[in-house]
């Protein structure tokens, strides 16, 4: 509808009930919230949900608050927490490959709610069978190769963090789960994507003599290249043996091979830092993205 029968649309409801108007706007305008506003949620039978609503947030999935609106407001199911899985899983995917287009994604999530408000099937599995279509869905094979050999960081700094962050904290137990996304006092996220070849590095560091200006440009945003760190600073440019070693001024190992993080556990036994390292544990972290971002 244009935006003039929009208009006309609810003139006439209201005029038919005008109570029901404004209360159902209220009503929707408060679960609206819950979407964009995770942070606050106190009712008890949200909060199951708070932390997979601020990963959504964090991945910036607008376009499918539409259909949130619609399931939330029908009542939270045995399925709800399935289906906002999917639909991080289905984005993290859209945002890195560009597929769908922008300009497709409104309609996708509108189209879903027709289907679902026009059929008595499963929603989760209507929601999964859409999705997953491979008009608007990269296989585990294609998004495989994708992660391997793109040049992440470069293609969407924001969707790779957050891949970074569920690669890392799926290792993790409750009991040394950290918070990836703290800030300091100023506001900044205290931990960082780190590039293990780095973006600037030094002249006289070995970096130039393991890869060419070209490869360099080839494989510094690469998956196999990035990790995380709360120290970047101390990082910086430095050879890949400075990295691995470097201590901070208390003498707290807080190099990459600190066994601190992880997704590092590969860098322990490097001696150097080249493309086959980068080729190889680019295809790790591939692998292990799948599994994770399959439903």
């Amino acid at each position: 509808a244009t935006k003039s029968n929009i208009i006309h649309i609810f003139s006439a409801h209201i005029k038919k009930d005008v109570n029901y108007i404004f209360y159902d706007l209220i009503r929707k305008s408060n679960i609206y919230t819950v979407f964009v506003d995770p942070k606050n949620i106190i009712e008890s039978r949200l909060l199951p949900f708070r932390d997979k609503l601020i990963d959504l947030t964090r991945l910036k999935i607008a376009p499918a608050y539409s259909l949130l609106l619609y399931l939330f407001d029908k009542g939270i199911t045995s399925d709800t927490l399935k289906i906002l899985n999917l639909i991080e899983n289905w984005f993290t995917r859209r945002h890195l490959t560009d597929f769908p287009g922008t300009s497709k994604l409104d309609q996708i999530f509108l189209d879903i709610i027709n289907i679902l408000a026009n059929n008595e099937q499963n929603d989760y599995e209507t929601i999964k069978e859409f999705l997953t279509n491979e008009k608007r869905y990269k296989s585990d094979k294609e998004f495989e190769r994708f992660l391997s050999n793109s040049e992440l960081y470069a293609i969407n700094p924001n969707a790779t963090r957050c891949l970074l962050i569920k690669l890392e904290s799926s290792k993790r137990s409750r009991e040394i789960k950290v918070d990836f996304w703290e800030e300091s006092h100023r506001n900044k996220l205290v931990w960082s994507i780190e590039h293990i070849l780095p973006q600037k590095p030094d002249d006289k560091s070995d970096w130039n003599r393991l890869f060419s200006k070209n490869e360099q440009e080839q494989y510094i945003h690469r998956l196999g290249n990035l990790t995380l760190t709360c120290y970047n600073s101390n990082l910086s440019n430095k050879s890949f043996e400075e990295k691995s070693s470097i201590q901070d001024n208390t003498g707290k190992d807080i190099g990459l091979k600190s066994k601190n993080i992880y997704i590092n556990l590969y860098l322990i036994s490097k001696q150097i830092w080249d493309k086959k390292s980068i080729d190889e544990r680019s295809l790790i972290l591939a692998k292990k993205l799948i599994s994770l971002l399959t439903n």
